[in-house]
């Protein structure tokens, strides 16, 4: 299989990741209100520990090889104040959409970095596809989320068929 093709197959199976969470999401009326809610959290919660294990074991690893630590440390504060001001931009606009946009920020960098570390290391870009495939799964909730709120439902539909 060629790079290309190889790369390509990893950035859509972590990208529908997040339609198989959004397909978790729509399954309602588990037993009690209570449990639901909890399983919810849970899948959430979990996204996020993947998210931290994703930065810490492979995506930081990687980037400080030929970094300085000053610059591999100034370099990750910058992704985290610009993610910062997005959404702070974004909710002093009040928009509904900030969780809308920070998934899509937060996809964009990985595919970009599962495709670099593809061409310098495939099984660390294996590893990297697996993280991130099981910490997009909770961001597929983020739809869910908006429907039930007062965002407008054509916007909500169309982000669930996206």
């Amino acid at each position: 299989m060629s790079e290309w093709l190889a790369i390509s197959l990893l950035t859509f199976v972590t990208g529908f990741s997040m339609v198989i969470g959004a397909l978790i999401a729509k399954v309602e009326h588990i037993s009690n209100r209570w449990l639901e809610s909890e399983l919810r959290h849970t899948v959430i919660a979990f996204g996020g520990g993947i998210l931290v294990s994703a930065v810490s074991l492979v995506l930081v690893h990687e980037g400080i090889k030929d970094l300085t630590p000053f610059l591999a440390i100034l370099c990750f504060s910058a992704g985290g104040v610009a993610f910062m001001g997005v959404d702070t931009i974004l909710s002093k606009m009040h928009q509904k959409a900030s969780q809308l946009v920070a998934m899509v920020l937060d996809f964009v960098p990985e595919v970009i970095a599962l495709g670099a570390l593809y061409l310098l290391d495939q099984p660390y870009a294996i590893l990297l596809a697996c993280m991130i495939i099981l910490q997009n799964i909770p961001e597929g909730f983020i739809p869910k989320g908006l429907q039930k709120s007062d965002f407008r439902r054509r916007q909500s539909t169309a982000i669930r068929r996206f």
